[in-house]
């Protein structure tokens, strides 16, 4: 069992004599995605900082139905304002670990950066990229596009060197690399996935992945750990998804869905930083795995079919978000335990999806590290489920952790 303690928190309820705290929920998942208030556009980007509270999404230019327009939001998306960032036809986003930086790529290949979480922004260069990734200080980017070389940039896109070894590709379309710049992972639309675990100095292609067929003229997706050693690849021709634990030298198939409602090449992806959350979307359905890809669970969130066009995580996997084009940003987060007053007992209650991957867990002592599982089994009532902790004296406290 692994029991990592996140945002820590209490609720006390005093009146029962005795007092019942909750510790910390690990990486258990809401029941459904809601809509942030982020405005209905023709969005192409989104980026998130690693708490999952500093957002920025970025949409297509007026010409292309969009108001092109970089929001922001500092509260995961209860509210949004426009940014600093001129109307542009904004076509890719990424940012740093704190979100105060924030990179912009335009779909003529010019770079914008804002230091300031969005407030201000500043023409960097034009380079001719159509995707990115960056480290966690965003100082790092690489990047690419039509029939040219990877490029990697050190000042967060003021200027940028092209990498010296020659890899064949047609169109790169995918980024992911670790939080320090170290691992890198670059796809295109042909048959060639290529990860490099020197800061893109040499490269290697994969040796056991996706065979060509199924990457072919479509538009694969990487995703990585913040440590660079577990990746997740989905393609985009009926969304196989490939697995890595050993920074991309091989992959393994982990499971394979058929596109419905659109277009094959609508999935996204993202990842949490240990690996272990993984979200993937496409047209009408996201896909979610708590134990890095072995088993996934499906859900219908968008009825119109519009695809997705970005997909971000927190690092520590709670918090997942997802844009439409054209439509809103959807939320999914982690919910919280819940406790109320039952005569001389308590009511602990928590979401009862994915319940047989978390264990509830209590401690009397949260100075000390004796947590041990709860013996009551919950029971399931309206979606939730409950447990009933009896009238006692001193102090309990309850948290959930991944199996």
């Amino acid at each position: 069992m692994k029991a990592s303690v996140r945002a820590f928190w209490r609720s006390v309820l005093s009146a029962l004599g005795f007092v019942i705290g909750i510790a910390a929920v690990d990486s258990a998942r809401a029941q459904s995605w809601v809509p942030t208030s982020a405005p209905s556009d023709v969005w192409q980007g989104i980026t998130s900082s690693a708490d999952g509270t500093k957002l920025a999404a970025a949409a297509q230019s007026p010409t292309y139905g969009g108001d092109g327009l970089i929001y922001t939001s500092t509260n995961s998306g209860d509210t949004w304002q426009a940014s600093g960032a001129p109307t542009n036809n904004w076509g890719y986003l990424v940012g740093s670990a704190d979100g105060t930086r924030l990179i912009g790529l335009t779909y003529s290949g010019k770079i914008y950066l804002s230091t300031n979480s969005g407030g201000d922004w500043e023409s960097e260069s034009t380079v001719g990229i159509l995707a990115m990734a960056c480290s966690a200080d965003a100082t790092h980017v690489l990047g690419g596009g039509f029939f040219a070389p990877l490029v990697i940039s050190t000042n967060s896109g003021l200027t940028w060197m092209q990498v010296t070894q020659h890899l064949n590709v047609s169109l790169w379309v995918s980024f992911a690399c670790s939080t320090n710049f170290k691992t890198l992972a670059a796809l295109d639309t042909g048959n060639t996935c290529y990860t490099s675990t020197n800061s893109g100095a040499t490269w290697r292609s994969v040796t056991n992945g996706p065979v060509p067929n199924q990457m072919n003229t479509y538009y694969p997706q990487i995703a990585c750990s913040a440590d660079g050693t577990k990746m997740v690849l989905v393609t985009q021709y009926a969304g196989e998804i490939y697995t890595s634990t050993n920074s991309g030298a091989s992959f393994v198939a982990s499971h394979s869905y058929t596109a419905t409602g659109g277009s094959v090449s609508d999935y996204q992806i993202a990842s949490s930083a240990d690996g272990s959350t993984l979200v993937i979307a496409n047209c009408q359905y996201t896909y979610i795995s708590t134990n890095s890809g072995a088993t996934w669970t499906t859900f219908a969130v968008n009825s119109n079919g519009s695809p997705y066009v970005g997909t971000v995580c927190s690092a520590d996997g709670t918090k997942i978000f997802a844009m439409l084009v054209p439509g809103l940003i959807y939320k999914w987060q982690a919910p919280v335990i819940s406790i109320a007053n039952n005569g001389g007992s308590a009511n602990l209650s928590w979401p009862w999806l994915f319940s047989p991957s978390f264990a509830l867990q209590t401690n009397s002592d949260l100075t000390t590290t004796n947590w041990a599982a709860f013996g009551a089994a919950p029971t399931v009532t309206n979606g939730q489920n409950l447990v009933t902790v009896p009238c006692g004296h001193g102090q309990q406290f309850f948290r959930l952790v991944r199996q």
